[in-house]
């Protein structure tokens, strides 16, 4: 069972982590809620207690809360199918919060009143200015000093898993090598073409009689390209693309990138040959072949460091999960209706 729950503290924890000013706004709700003395009845419920610190209904509610909004706002709004889940999962982020901070205290660890005050700067900067990022203060029922003092906790918190995890991490050349070696088809880089085009659009809906309209125009072009004018400079005079300000270049891309009828005329091409007349969803085309550029294998010099930073996240998740494990170890964590995990 304290298996799975660390696995759901560090979740919470990378959570809170990812949604950044969320996850100020999660230690201001919890904060808040623990110093108001009108709660209803049902708040001031014990849903857990850490080494003896009760976590109550109304902070895991407002945590809920917070997140769910938050992940609604990101596209990936939580289902009622969702909500014991997500219950789950906060109470565990909850008591894993108290758990780091609680370990912070232990060690002394401070977050000077300095450094609070410019996180919180920082937050107020998401805001159009001072007056908004006030107002949103008060909508989540907060001063300004009690925002710093909750920066301040969640900073110390950050001090404690900076120390304990984050700065004994390192990622060897050696290991990002073999991480290389074992995964090619991550460093693979397909045939591209680079091309420029000239588009004269055709609305969806279009009528033959505009659809004849848009290919005799270029049609002209046509003629205009076989005299010998310059394919960019008609390109930036007749191109309904705004790559027409760079004379019609698209720059090197993959078949993929583009849609098919296109990516086909243009893969077709020789360098320096124009196509003839491509349709596509958009309307009508000429294209002209630049440079062919085959398909290739990112050198590991290119990539090692961001192996390297992603090995190093992949090695930070799993300490996390052993840091949590050694603090439940040692703590006394009850939980509302379950038999209380105690420290032996």
């Amino acid at each position: 069972m304290r298996t799975w729950r660390v696995k759901q503290w560090v979740l919470g924890l990378l959570v809170g982590f990812l949604l950044s000013a969320g996850g100020v706004c999660s230690w201001a709700a919890e904060e808040a809620s623990k110093g108001n003395g009108d709660a209803a009845d049902k708040g001031k419920e014990i849903v857990a207690k850490v080494n003896g610190v009760a976590i109550t209904e109304k902070e895991l509610e407002q945590e809920m809360t917070i997140v769910s909004d938050r992940l609604t706002q990101m596209g990936r709004p939580v289902g009622k199918d969702q909500m014991d889940a997500l219950r789950k999962n906060m109470l565990e982020q909850l008591i894993a919060w108290e758990l780091f901070f609680q370990e912070a205290q232990r060690q002394k660890l401070e977050v000077s009143d300095e450094a609070a005050a410019e996180s919180l700067s920082s937050f107020k900067k998401q805001f159009a200015d001072e007056k908004e990022a006030e107002a949103q203060m008060s909508k989540m029922g907060f001063s300004e000093e009690e925002m710093t003092r909750m920066t301040k906790r969640k900073m110390t918190i950050q001090a404690l898993l900076e120390k304990e995890v984050v700065q004994k991490i390192e990622v060897t050349d050696a290991e990002a090598k073999a991480y290389y070696d074992e995964n090619p088809q991550y460093f693979e880089k397909p045939e591209m073409v680079r091309a420029s085009h000239i588009l004269i659009k055709v609305p969806a809906d279009a009528d033959e009689e505009t659809k004849a309209a848009a290919r005799k125009k270029l049609e002209a072009v046509q003629e205009r390209l076989k005299k010998g004018e310059d394919f960019g400079a008609l390109a930036k005079e007749v191109s309904e693309c705004p790559s027409a300000a760079n004379g019609g270049d698209l720059g090197p891309f993959p078949a993929d990138k583009m849609v098919k009828p296109f990516s086909e005329a243009a893969f077709a091409l020789e360098p320096g040959n124009v196509s003839g007349i491509v349709e596509t969803q958009f309307g009508y085309h000429l294209i002209r072949s630049a440079e062919k550029i085959p398909a290739s294998k990112v050198s590991f010099d290119e990539v090692k460091d961001r192996i390297k930073e992603f090995l190093k996240e992949e090695k930070i998740q799993k300490a996390l999960v052993a840091y949590a494990g050694e603090l439940t170890a040692k703590a006394d964590i009850e939980r509302a209706g379950e038999k209380p995990d105690r420290a032996e």
